[in-house]
């Protein structure tokens, strides 16, 4: 994958956890992610996950999110996407 120019959230690893935002797609978006940190959420279209991460069911009876994905990485945002290394 090519270096991308974006802004780094964090220098060192932050453990996050992303999710697909099902009532904007239901709403008629686009497909989108949403990307928490500790202290911040971000929406994007594309997620470049280069981490290991932890799928996590919360069961049919659930809140949204049912379903999401947690790990710990560097977090850089650019225009459209977000990277996790």
């Amino acid at each position: 994958m090519p270096k991308r120019a974006g802004s780094s959230l964090t220098q060192k690893p932050r453990t996050f956890w992303l999710h697909f935002n099902r009532i904007n797609n239901q709403r008629g978006s686009k497909d989108i992610w949403t990307v928490h940190l500790s202290d911040r959420c971000v929406q994007t279209r594309k997620v470049y996950c280069n981490v290991p991460v932890w799928s996590i069911f919360k069961g049919n009876t659930a809140r949204q999110p049912r379903a999401y994905f947690k790990g710990m990485g560097v977090i850089t945002v650019g225009k459209g996407y977000v990277e996790i290394n």
